[in-house]
């Protein structure tokens, strides 16, 4: 299961989450949905651990495998 506890995230001093909460048990399929900067990218980042969290907790299995496409098409 993906569990994320009071997350803090910001990108240069911007607070994007603040107290984040979910659950995602195994087996289960979700989507983000959100408008353009709220921090819908840099969660994913962190949760693959590109970046740091500013606070809190993420905790993921370790065999879990976390797809995503980038924003950007290659030229």
């Amino acid at each position: 299961m993906l569990a994320i506890r009071d997350l803090h995230l910001s990108i240069q001093g911007r607070k994007l989450l603040e107290g984040a909460q979910a659950v995602v048990p195994s087996g289960h399929r979700v989507g983000v949905v959100g408008r353009n900067g709220s921090g819908k990218t840099t969660l994913f980042r962190a949760i693959r651990g590109e970046i740091p969290t500013d606070g809190g907790e993420l905790e993921l299995p370790k065999n879990w495998r976390i797809g995503g496409v980038a924003q950007e098409a290659p030229a």
